[in-house]
């Protein structure tokens, strides 16, 4: 994926002063997924991407910026749904342990066909690998 998009907000990131934790906080988002989206691996859905810019109080020039590189970036990748991140997440919220399909069941509530359909898009996007006693995500 193109890294520029991310580079670029953790620049006005950084210029402000504000760390990784409290742009997170303010945007109500976890660290990691903000982590992935600075070092490129993962584009904000628009909501986010949005609250990004509010929060970091953006120039009007660097908001013209940044929108261009999303644009950029966007029409080259689809991104994360809000669902495929949610259960990401649980991922990482357990130590990138192996997780059952019913226990992302459990935690997000969704159906089993949801669950299912939202693994195997996060299997063909190389986020998570299918290990004979459950997921895993993807190191990397």
């Amino acid at each position: 994926m193109d890294r520029r998009l991310g580079v670029y907000l953790k620049h006005l990131r950084e210029n402000k002063s504000m760390s990784l934790d409290k742009l997170a906080f303010l945007c109500d988002i976890r660290e990691g997924y903000l982590s992935r989206i600075e070092a490129g691996t993962q584009l904000p859905g628009v909501k986010v991407f949005n609250l990004m810019l509010k929060n970091l109080s953006a120039q009007p020039m660097d908001v013209s910026v940044a929108k261009e590189l999303y644009k950029d970036v966007r029409s080259t990748c689809k991104p994360l749904t809000d669902k495929e991140d949610q259960v990401l997440s649980l991922f990482q919220d357990r130590c990138n342990s192996i997780m059952l399909l019913e226990d992302i069941i459990f935690f997000t509530d969704y159906s089993r066909g949801q669950v299912s359909a939202i693994l195997k898009c996060l299997k063909a996007k190389g986020l998570i690998k299918v290990q004979e006693n459950g997921f895993k995500k993807v190191e990397g």
